[in-house]
């Protein structure tokens, strides 16, 4: 499944809903947008990650770098895990 970003705009933040599979070439891509939108004037960013059904752990770390670093806002990360964690107990192990 493709990585899809969708944006939306509310006063000084913009919000980047993330859904699909994230892989690290889509997080530079996301690092990308995020940096240019603070260039533009935004104070913040908030990346949405409710909707994502992977995230591979190189990708994790350029996010994690970017909520460091940067004004990023991440949310959403407790109902991906969860997600993560019903797909497990979906499958026979």
């Amino acid at each position: 499944m493709a990585t899809e970003i969708i944006e939306k705009k509310s006063d000084n933040k913009i919000f980047l809903h993330v859904s699909g599979e994230l892989f690290v070439e889509d997080a530079r891509l996301i690092s990308n947008i995020v940096l240019q939108t603070l260039d533009s004037g935004k104070n913040q960013v908030v990346l949405d990650l409710a909707d994502l059904s992977l995230m591979d752990s190189d990708a994790a770390a350029i996010l994690r770098q970017m909520a460091t670093e940067n004004k990023v806002e991440i949310i959403g990360t407790e109902l991906f895990l969860q997600n993560a964690i019903d797909a497990v107990e979906r499958q026979d192990i």
